[in-house]
C-alpha cells in the first residue's frame, strides 16, 4: 500500500492591532485543502487450469477536505520589562508549528494511519529582558486533539546576542524543553514524555542588494523512552525581497535524533506579502 498527501493553504495574517494603551492583538486565518491518495496492491493467484491465472485486484481510495484554521493573540505589558501572551490556535498534526520543538516539527510516523486529526492549543508566553541583548522567554501549553489525544508542552531558553549590527546578528539560546502526550499514537509521534536541553545558534546577515542569508543550527541531548541521545538539526534560508514587501523564502532543514533513529530532510519555497 502507498500513500500520498498533498496539502495546498492560503494564509492572512492581521496585527499586531493596539487596544487601548497596553493591549495588543494579532490573528490568523488559514484555509487549507488536503488530497490524500491510497494505493491498494492485490494480486491473486487462481487456478482455472493446469497453469495458475494471476488476477489484479489493485484499487486506489481518494479524499478531499476543507479545513479552516487560523490562531488569535493578546498581548500586553506587565512591568517595566516584561511582556506576557496568550494565544488560542486551532491546527492539525500536519502543522509545522515553531512554539514545538524541532522533533514534532514533522512528527507523522505512518501516512497510511494518519487522519487529519485537529488540534486546539492554548498558549501561555512571558518574556523578560534583563538587559539589552539578554532576554528570557517561558511557555506553557496545552493541546486537546479530535481523537481525544492531549499534550502538555514547557519551553524555557534564553536569548543572548552576541552580536547585533544592523545587518549583521549573532545569537545563542541555551534551552530546555519537556513535551507529554497522554495517548501513544501509532500515526504521529506521540511519547509519553519527551525533554530536551541544548544549545541553539542563530546567525543573519543581510548583504547589499542581495538576500538576506539566515542559518540556525541545535545540539541537544534528548530523553525519550526512558533513553539518553543526541540530536542535531540545522537550517539554511535565504529571504529576498524582489518587490516592495513581498519576500521570498527558499529553506533546507535537517534534523537527526539517535535516540530512535529518527531523520528529518524538508526542502522548501514560501511566498509572503505584507501588506
Amino acid at each position: 500500500m502507498a500513500s500520498r498527501l498533498r496539502r495546498g493553504e492560503v494564509a492572512l495574517g492581521l496585527g499586531p492591532l493596539t487596544v487601548g494603551d497596553r493591549l495588543r492583538l494579532s490573528g490568523e486565518i488559514i484555509g487549507r485543502r488536503y488530497w490524500k491518495r491510497e494505493d491498494h496492491d492485490r494480486h491473486l493467484s487462481v487456478n482455472f487450469g493446469p497453469i495458475p491465472e494471476a488476477v489484479n485486484l489493485s484499487s486506489t481510495h481518494k479524499e478531499h477536505r476543507n479545513r479552516l484554521f487560523g490562531s488569535l493573540t493578546a498581548a500586553a505589558p506587565v512591568g517595566e520589562r516584561s511582556e506576557a501572551a496568550l494565544t488560542y490556535s486551532r491546527a492539525d498534526i500536519f502543522d509545522q508549528d515553531p512554539h514545538i520543538y524541532s522533533r514534532l516539527y514533522q512528527g507523522i510516523l505512518n501516512l497510511e494511519k494518519a487522519r487529519i486529526t485537529g488540534i486546539h492549543q492554548v498558549e501561555l508566553a512571558h518574556k523578560h529582558q534583563f538587559r539589552p541583548g539578554l532576554d528570557w522567554q517561558g511557555h506553557l501549553g496545552g493541546a486537546f486533539f479530535s481523537d481525544h489525544n492531549r499534550r502538555l508542552t514547557a519551553y524555557q531558553g534564553l536569548y543572548w546576542k552576541a552580536l547585533n549590527q544592523p545587518r549583521m546578528q549573532l545569537e545563542f539560546n541555551p534551552h530546555v524543553y519537556l513535551a507529554a502526550y497522554r495517548q501513544r499514537q501509532e500515526a504521529y509521534f506521540s511519547p509519553g514524555h519527551y525533554l530536551a536541553m541544548g544549545l541553539g545558534l542563530n546567525f543573519h546577515r543581510q548583504f547589499f542588494r542581495l538576500p538576506t542569508l539566515i542559518l540556525q543550527g541545535t545540539a541537544q541531548a534528548v530523553a525519550q523512552h526512558g533513553d539518553w541521545g543526541p540530536a542535531l538539526h540545522g537550517l539554511a534560508a535565504l529571504e529576498w525581497e524582489p518587490a516592495h514587501n513581498f519576500f521570498f523564502n527558499p529553506y533546507i532543514f535537517y534534523f537527526r535524533e539517535w535516540v530512535d533513529n529518527y531523520r528529518l530532510l524538508s526542502v522548501g519555497v514560501s511566498f509572503r506579502y505584507a501588506f
